[in-house]
C-alpha cells in the first residue's frame, strides 16, 4: 500500500496565497489595460467626438501600445537594479500604485475636448506601468511557481483570468460607449488598480536580495521572458 505524504501546511498555504494574487492582478490587468481593456473602446469614441479621423485613432491607440512592444527592457531592469533590495514585490507596487493614480485622475479629470496629445500622455503612463507589472508578475510565477509546482495552476489562473476580463470588457466597454461614460471606465480600472495594490501588499512575501542569488534571479525574468516571446 502507498502512503502519501501530506502536503506542509505552509507550502498550502502559499498555494492559495498565489492563487488568489495571480488572479486578481491579471483580472485587473486585463481589464485595465489602456490599448485593449476596459477602456479602449470609450476611448476610440472619444477620439472620435472630438473630431480624429480612423486613422488618427489607430495611430494614438498604436502609439498607447508601444511600451509592450519593450518588455524585455523591463526585465532587466527588475533584474539587474533591485529597487530598495527588492527585485519583485516593490516594482509590483509601484506599477500598481502608479496605474491607480492616473487612471483614477482621468477618471475625476478628463481632458478638453482636442486635447488628444494630453489623453495620449496620460494613458501612456498606466500602459507603462501595467507592460511592467505584467513582466514582474511572471517572474514571480517562475520564481515562486516552480519550487512549489505551482507553474502549471498559475498560468491556468492567468489565462482565465484574463479572458474573464476580457469578456467583461468588451461587453461593459460597450455599455460605457453607447451611453458616453469614459470617466466610469477609467474609474472601474483604478480601483481594480487599487486592489492589485492590496493583494501585493498582502499576499506576496518577497525576500530581501542576496548577492549569492543574484545570478540566479537575473536569469528568471530572461527565461520567461525568451518563452513568452
Amino acid at each position: 500500500m502507498i502512503r502519501t505524504v501530506p502536503e506542509p501546511r505552509n507550502a498550502r498555504y502559499a498555494a492559495v496565497r498565489l492563487s488568489l494574487l495571480f488572479a486578481v492582478i491579471y483580472f485587473v490587468q486585463g481589464l485595465a489595460e489602456p490599448s485593449e481593456g476596459l477602456i479602449a473602446q470609450p476611448v476610440r469614441s472619444l477620439l472620435g467626438k472630438w473630431n480624429q479621423s480612423a486613422g488618427q485613432i489607430a495611430q494614438f491607440m498604436a502609439i498607447v501600445s508601444v511600451p509592450w512592444a519593450i518588455k524585455p527592457v523591463y526585465g532587466l531592469i527588475i533584474d539587474f537594479v533591485p529597487l530598495r533590495g527588492s527585485r519583485r514585490k516593490n516594482y509590483l507596487l509601484l506599477a500598481t500604485a502608479i496605474t491607480a493614480v492616473t487612471l483614477l485622475w482621468l477618471s475625476v479629470s478628463v481632458p478638453a475636448p482636442g486635447a488628444t496629445w494630453q489623453l495620449l500622455a496620460l494613458l501612456f503612463v498606466p500602459t507603462v506601468a501595467v507592460a511592467f507589472s505584467d513582466v514582474v508578475i511572471d517572474a514571480v510565477m517562475v520564481e515562486k511557481g516552480q519550487p512549489l509546482g505551482l507553474t502549471g495552476r498559475l498560468q491556468s489562473i492567468q489565462w482565465g483570468s484574463m479572458y474573464a476580463a476580457t469578456v467583461l470588457a468588451g461587453s461593459l466597454g460597450g455599455w460605457m460607449t453607447q451611453h458616453n461614460r469614459q470617466s466610469l471606465g477609467f474609474l472601474v480600472c483604478g480601483v481594480g488598480a487599487l486592489v492589485s495594490l492590496v493583494a501585493t501588499a498582502l499576499w506576496l512575501r518577497d525576500e530581501p536580495d542576496r548577492k549569492p542569488e543574484a545570478s540566479a534571479r537575473r536569469m528568471t525574468t530572461l527565461v520567461y521572458l525568451a518563452d513568452a516571446f
